[in-house]
């Protein structure tokens, strides 16, 4: 197995622009009356997949409770229920509505875990945190 490189060109992929008011409608009321089909229909397989990134994030001397941490694209905050006891601050941001709902309820026991609701692109809000 080859050694892992990280990608370091932080430009888009692809342009994927926002998303259109059908695209967030249907986003929306899924995360509501779905919220955990929207990352799996198979919850053994999320609970894998997040306890494989915790363990590199590990491996990779990123949990530290010095860090603070930008999720960009947070949906139903797995990621954040997992990291918050193990870093300084997590700022939680999705673009659609309900998935900050959604999030805000599952981490509501969580005091550094703060959430906004906009687009992954334009980051400036944030400055150098």
């Amino acid at each position: 197995m080859g050694a892992m490189r990280m990608r370091t060109d932080l430009r888009p992929l692809r342009s994927m622009g926002e998303p259109n008011s059908l695209q967030r409608s249907k986003s929306d009321n899924r995360a509501v009356s779905e919220p955990n089909s929207l990352v799996s229909p198979n919850g053994r397989l999320v609970s894998i997949s997040t306890s494989e990134i915790m363990t590199r994030l590990a491996e990779w001397k990123l949990l530290r409770l010095d860090l603070t941490v930008l999720d960009i694209g947070c949906g139903i905050g797995r990621i954040e229920l997992a990291l918050a006891p193990l870093v300084g601050l997590i700022t939680a941001i999705d673009i659609f509505p309900h998935m900050i709902d959604e999030v805000r309820l599952r981490s509501r026991d969580l005091a550094n875990v703060k959430f906004h609701q906009r687009n992954g692109w334009d980051l400036t809000a944030f400055g150098d945190r």
